[in-house]
């Protein structure tokens, strides 16, 4: 019974709106907190979406970072390809210069041996792929040196600047022959030149083929210092190979056979 008088009198008071003064307090004072319990919902459900997003990001940074270095590679291997193709060319144009048939092979420097000496480079590749000892190496119409060892997947080449390569050479200016030889990996020098030859700096010295080793025409150097001006005593010239040698990273091998 009593509750029925209760809610009976609540009804009432409702009714003439007497709640009012009590519900405009309970208001007052709860609805800051009220409002200060909603932001912080909001900030939370912020800072969860983008905690959230930082896998995502991550995850989708990486995915950048990837087709970065795949662009990269496929960059390089256009270059590589354009290289080879340019070597290419000069290999067609190579037989149409020197009108030989003889296989031209390219091949790859894989390193050097006495470097200081300037004496060998290895290739990467050998007998497998038909180079043979005494094959002459070449880049476009310079003479780089010739095979002295070959291996099944290697060759080592004597390079134009050994102490102990000689080679048949004529000036292309003058017609002056001499014999070439190399100087410590640095130069290469030009002797059994006669006094009253005339040979000048910037000339340029090509194998003649007397030497029965080196095909005739291929650039050996160009003359940087002329020594020995003296009447009646022989003269010899000091070249300097027109190619980095240093930096060599692909060549054409041309088969002797």
């Amino acid at each position: 019974m009593k509750w029925i008088l209760a809610s009976f009198t609540i009804f009432i008071l409702g009714l003439f709106n007497l709640f009012a003064p009590i519900r405009g307090g309970f208001h007052y004072v709860f609805n800051p907190i009220q409002f200060g319990i909603k932001e912080f919902a909001l900030e939370l459900a912020d800072w969860s979406h983008f905690f959230a997003n930082i896998q995502n990001i991550y995850i989708d940074n990486q995915k950048l970072i990837t087709q970065k270095e795949s662009l990269i590679s496929q960059i390089e291997s256009f270059k590589e390809l354009e290289s080879e193709n340019v070597l290419l060319r000069q290999q067609l144009k190579l037989k149409e210069d020197f009108d030989f048939s003889n296989n031209l092979t390219l091949v790859r420097v894989i390193g050097s041996v006495d470097s200081k000496l300037g004496r060998f480079i290895s290739l990467d590749k050998g007998s497998n792929h038909g180079i043979s000892v005494n094959d002459i190496v070449l880049q476009e119409k310079y003479l780089i040196g010739i095979v002295r060892e070959v291996t099944k997947n290697r060759s080592k080449v004597e390079l134009v600047t050994s102490p102990d390569l000689s080679i048949n050479v004529t000036d292309s200016r003058s017609g002056i022959e001499g014999i070439s030889q190399g100087q410590y990996g640095t130069t290469i020098s030009v002797n059994r030149i006669l006094p009253s030859d005339s040979v000048l700096e910037g000339d340029v010295f090509v194998t003649n083929g007397k030497d029965g080793v080196f095909p005739p025409g291929f650039i050996v150097g160009s003359v940087d210092f002329v020594s020995g001006e003296t009447p009646n005593i022989l003269k010899s010239v000091s070249l300097v190979a027109m190619l980095d040698l240093g930096n060599l990273r692909k060549a054409f091998v041309l088969s002797s056979k």
